[in-house]
């Protein structure tokens, strides 16, 4: 197992910045606004890999839950485990996955790897956050729920995805080659 370097882990805080500031970047549609929140943890995840990339979601999440503003609902307790909570909580658990299928060539990102592990990521946020958000809101049936969860989101995520794929092609070479440097 490496040990963490000073270059990981300011790597680890500037995308948990970016994941914060991308939240704050926003079109509001209730219940879920359109944020730029997603963009960041796909090339957090892309670029940092699979335990970079999940334990820069877990700080995000840790911040929001000791209170600080980072979630588009607010920060704390009732924001994470609010209706919309569902899709952080996701975000956390799809990232490893998504890292693994993304490195599985190594540092060399493939852009297909990369749009499959996105692709698949991008429907455990859905599918996470779609649950959630019906056991906290038991009036809504699925078809309301897909409604307003996720189907305005699709177009959104879509070029999301091929952003992130373009540009972690470009920044995650040079991101690796930083890193071995370092950990020499």
């Amino acid at each position: 197992m490496r040990k963490p370097s000073v270059t990981s882990s300011v790597l680890t805080a500037l995308f948990c910045a970016l994941i914060i500031a991308g939240t704050f970047i926003r079109i509001p549609i209730p219940p879920v606004p359109v944020t730029l929140q997603t963009l960041f943890v796909y090339l957090a995840v892309l670029i940092l890999g699979p335990l970079e990339g999940t334990l820069c979601l877990s700080v995000y999440l840790f911040l929001g839950l000791a209170g600080l503003p980072v979630f588009t609902a607010g920060g704390g307790p009732a924001a994470l485990f609010g209706p919309t909570g569902g899709f952080l909580f996701a975000m956390l658990l799809g990232a490893p996955l998504a890292g693994l299928i993304a490195f599985i060539s190594g540092n060399r990102p493939r852009w297909w790897l990369d749009a499959l592990a996105l692709l698949l990521y991008t429907f455990l946020i859905y599918l996470g956050g779609t649950l959630w958000f019906m056991f906290r809101l038991p009036g809504y049936t699925l078809t309301q729920t897909l409604a307003v969860t996720c189907l305005p989101f699709l177009p959104g995520d879509a070029l999301k995805i091929v952003l992130a794929v373009i540009l972690s092609g470009r920044l995650r070479p040079s991101v690796a080659q930083s890193l071995a440097d370092r950990d020499c």
